[in-house]
């Protein structure tokens, strides 16, 4: 497929098509919102410009600063070395999208932050490289890192963190002390039950590298995905090498979907539970359909505040210390086997997919499950939704 432009947008989601998840992958046109209002950021252009295709905007925390509800902001391929806030609001008709133009191709790089053991301080206090506060705001197909503690941190209601590549988050002190959030998406609480954190979706991510000395894993942070808030999905995401939890939930949330996930090499794979003093119990949530693999501790467990009605089934394990620490309760048909990948590579690089002869396929469940896969491959293919983040194809 030839691109015309730098800011050539597909108006249909069109899949990567890669075999791995190797950094020189292929990559395509993301899709956005028909209609919506559009401006631009380039390295090549000016926050004095007024953001249109000819004359974009400079930085994308400019373009965050310039948003309004319906806009659809496409940032095209280059390093943006920047901590971005985003502040504005978009509805539930009318969302505020920031989208890379080619999937990872923009980069977003959020450096300056200094630590002598857990203490640390980063420009303007920011400790994350993307801080997003405005409700119905899609961040979709960004390449980001930082030396801080967090990839994205949202503190908002019904946002969606889309087919971003999330890694290297440094976070300093995850492993000596440091007790603060450390995670790839953190889709925080802002310690405020009423304060209307709701509904957030972390939608076909790749997050591997954060919090991670590189030596061991540790109990100080470094998830992949932090859901804190009430409702939302996790779905669809490869996430690992992390010092802490591939996915998981605390504080005030319940009513959680997390399924189709292809999780290996943090401490643990899923955690499900909530903190009982909030009065707040994981309830209601849907795990299934997830593969995790090579975690230290327990590769699904729920702990702290969970209710009776949280549904765990058709989960593959493997090569866990232990595979569930459920409270009251056993999983429903669980899968303890090799998921066979297409290569796998404990240290990441390999290829997840899963092969012709995988004890995944066609042995997930339909209950919660995404439409489509990591690729954006319609599910199911042939026969029965299959396990893990990608839908087997010949």
């Amino acid at each position: 497929m030839c691109r015309t432009s730098v800011f050539a947008v597909s108006l249909l989601f069109v899949s990567s098509g890669h075999t791995g998840v190797s950094h020189d992958l292929p990559h395509t046109p993301m899709a956005v919102q028909a209609g919506a209002p559009t401006y631009y950021v380039s390295t090549t252009g000016s926050d004095s410009n007024d953001g249109s295709v000819a004359h974009p905007w400079r930085t994308i925390r400019h373009a965050a600063a310039m948003a309004q509800a319906g806009m659809t902001i496409h940032v095209a391929p280059g390093t943006y070395n920047e901590h971005v806030v985003s502040t504005v609001s978009g509805t539930s008709s009318d969302r505020i999208v920031f989208i890379s133009d080619t999937k990872w191709a923009a980069k977003l790089v959020g450096l300056g932050c200094t630590a002598v053991g857990p203490a640390y301080s980063c420009p303007s206090g920011y400790n994350s490289t993307w801080w997003n506060r405005g409700d119905y705001v899609d961040i979709r197909g960004f390449d980001i890192t930082g030396d801080g503690h967090i990839g994205i941190q949202n503190d908002a209601a019904n946002v969606q963190e889309l087919d971003n590549h999330i890694h290297n988050i440094t976070g300093p002190g995850a492993c000596i002390g440091y007790t603060g959030g450390i995670a790839g998406i953190d889709n925080t609480n802002a310690n405020n039950p009423g304060s209307g954190l709701k509904n957030n979706n972390v939608i076909g991510n790749w997050v591997h590298d954060i919090g991670w000395d590189g030596t061991h894993f540790c109990g100080g942070g470094g998830h992949g995905v932090y859901q804190a808030s009430p409702g939302g999905k996790v779905q669809n995401n490869l996430l690992y090498r992390g010092s802490g939890q591939g996915v998981t939930m605390w504080h005030y949330a319940t009513n959680i979907v997390i399924t189709n996930n292809t999780i290996f090499r943090f401490g643990d794979g899923i955690v499900i539970g909530a903190d009982p003093s909030t009065g707040v119990y994981a309830d209601y949530c849907i795990v299934n359909n997830n593969i995790v693999r090579a975690v230290t501790n327990t590769a699904i467990a729920e702990m702290g505040g969970v209710g009776t009605h949280n549904t765990v089934s058709n989960n593959l394990t493997y090569q866990n210390r232990v595979d569930y620490t459920l409270a009251g309760r056993s999983p429903n048909n669980p899968i303890q086997s090799d998921p066979l990948f297409v290569n796998w590579l404990v240290l990441g690089n390999g290829d997840y997919h899963l092969s012709s002869d995988s004890p995944a396929i066609d042995a997930g469940t339909d209950f919660g499950a995404p439409q489509n896969d990591f690729d954006d491959v319609p599910r199911p293919q042939d026969g029965s939704i299959d396990i893990g983040a990608y839908e087997y194809r010949p």
